[in-house]
């Protein structure tokens, strides 16, 4: 059980690599965000039960951080993208994560659990649990990045208006190259 526990926690690590990043650039996540994200991890646990052993035939590991990798890389590309082109003035800075990109990001984020879940479901079992435990840890990463990630954007201080919009789009594509070598 307490191995079920730690295996979630380990797999929701990008999350908690999101929210710190979302925290530091004053990025707003709502609260149906984190869940739509925490609702799309349950489905991947959830699915790495049901499925186990058939996506472990097919698919390697490094595909598998490939998928997770290039979807982090399209998404930070597409906010940088979104945040030099269509920049607004009389807006006052604002970010949110709306539900289409939860959706998305929430899908880059646990690509990783089908691969490493129906592996795992496979050498030692997962129970049916395990789903819950999966999103209830992907929730709380991704809640404590936010926090960490605010207290480190009061450091920045002065700075922070400077590259907040440019700072959360650029590290998720950094996060996403980094998959490519987990």
């Amino acid at each position: 059980m307490i191995l079920c526990f730690c295996f979630a926690a380990v797999l929701s690590l990008d999350a908690f690599s999101f929210g710190f990043v979302s925290g530091i650039s004053a990025t707003k996540v709502p609260l149906f965000s984190k869940l739509i994200i925490t609702a799309v991890s349950v489905f991947y646990a959830f699915a790495a039960i049901i499925i186990g052993d058939f996506f472990t035939d097919y698919l390697s590991r490094p595909f598998e951080n490939a998928i997770g990798g290039i979807l982090l890389i399209l998404t930070g590309c597409g906010i940088l993208i979104k945040t030099l082109l269509y920049k607004d003035d009389s807006a006052c800075g604002e970010c949110v994560c709306t539900a289409k990109e939860a959706l998305f990001i929430g899908f880059a984020l646990s690509v990783d659990m089908l691969g490493a879940g129906t592996g795992y479901a496979i050498g030692d079992g997962l129970p049916l649990y395990f789903p819950l435990v999966a999103g209830t840890a992907q929730f709380i990463m991704l809640c404590g990045g936010i926090f960490f990630g605010k207290l480190g954007g009061r450091f920045l201080g002065a700075f922070r208006g400077c590259f907040a919009e440019l700072l959360s789009p650029l590290l998720i594509i950094v996060i996403g190259i980094i998959s490519f070598f987990r």
